[in-house]
C-alpha cells in the first residue's frame, strides 16, 4: 500500500494519536496527512484480493482426501504357530517356548517397549516344540531392569509375540 502512495520503503504508515493516517520517516517524523478515504479503499481492496486469494487456496485444500476406512487383516499366523514364556513374571529368566508347524529357519526376539532389540536368537528348526532360556540380560550380557519385554518368534511370513515381565 505504501508504494501506491509513492512511499519509499523506509517510511511507513502509521495512525497518529488523532487516527490520522499518515508517514513516518526513519528518523521518527511524521509526515503528510493522507487523503482518509483513499487509504481505507485501498485497504478494502486489499483485503478484497487476500480474501479471493484465500478462498483459492480453500478451494484447493478442499479436494478430497484419501481416508483409510479399515485396516487391512494382519498376516495369517498358522495354527500350529505358538509362543510362550514360564514363569511369567519371573526373576533370574525365563523359558520361552515355540511351537512351528513346519521346519525351517526360526527367530526369535527380545525387544524393550521402545522397539530396541534386546536378545536374539535364530536357527533351523524342525516341526514341534522347542525352547530356549532368557536370562534377563542383553546381547552384551548386561542385565536388563525390571519391566516388561516382548519376546517375539518368526517363521517365515509368520510372527506372534508375548509379553513378559522381569520382576528383580
Amino acid at each position: 500500500m505504501a508504494r501506491d502512495y509513492g512511499v519509499v520503503q523506509d517510511y511507513y504508515i502509521v495512525i497518529d494519536h488523532e487516527g490520522v493516517i499518515r508517514y513516518r520517516s526513519p528518523d521518527a517524523r511524521l509526515g503528510q496527512r493522507y487523503n482518509d478515504d483513499e487509504i481505507r479503499e485501498a485497504i478494502d481492496t486489499a483485503l478484497a484480493d487476500l480474501a479471493a486469494a484465500l478462498e483459492e487456496v480453500e478451494e484447493v485444500e478442499e479436494e478430497p482426501e484419501e481416508v483409510i476406512t479399515a485396516v487391512s487383516a494382519a498376516p495369517r499366523v498358522p495354527a500350529g504357530f505358538k509362543l510362550e514364556a514360564w514363569p511369567n513374571p519371573f526373576n533370574a529368566e525365563t523359558t520361552l517356548s515355540f511351537t512351528v508347524t513346519t521346519a525351517g529357519p526360526v527367530a526369535l526376539t527380545v525387544f524393550d517397549l521402545q522397539g530396541r532389540v534386546l536378545r536374539g536368537w535364530s536357527g533351523h528348526y524342525g516341526a514341534g516344540t522347542h525352547s530356549l532360556t532368557w536370562d534377563g540380560r542383553d546381547e552384551g550380557g548386561r542385565a536388563v531392569a525390571s519391566g516388561v519385554y516382548i519376546a517375539s518368534a518368526r517363521q517365515g511370513g509368520a510372527a506372534i509375540a508375548r509379553k513378559v515381565t522381569l520382576l528383580k
